[in-house]
């Protein structure tokens, strides 16, 4: 199954993968500082090939960005991330 932004297709296992970086980055997505952040992201070493391309289009942090929102639950027990919210199975 893979995430899809606009007429493009990225697969999840590596989405999973530009979000770690994004999150050790400190990436935002803020117009003054996602520039920055995505430059800090696409070049490292450890991102999917995938996202390359995608790299060195305009708006490149706006489209990483906008695919790592894809796969972020808004309410963090949905994933069963917090052990303490009701419902929520290990």
């Amino acid at each position: 199954m893979g995430q899809e932004v606009g007429d493009r297709s990225f697969p999840l296992g590596a989405v999973k993968t530009l979000k770690a970086l994004m999150e050790k980055e400190d990436f935002e997505v803020n117009p003054n500082v996602a520039e920055t952040s995505s430059v800090a992201v696409c070049q490292d070493p450890v991102l999917p090939q995938v996202f390359r391309e995608v790299c060195q289009e305009q708006g490149a942090a706006v489209t990483l960005s906008r695919l790592v929102t894809l796969i972020s639950p808004v309410d963090p027990c949905e994933i069963c991330v917090n052990p303490s919210c009701y419902g929520c199975h290990a």
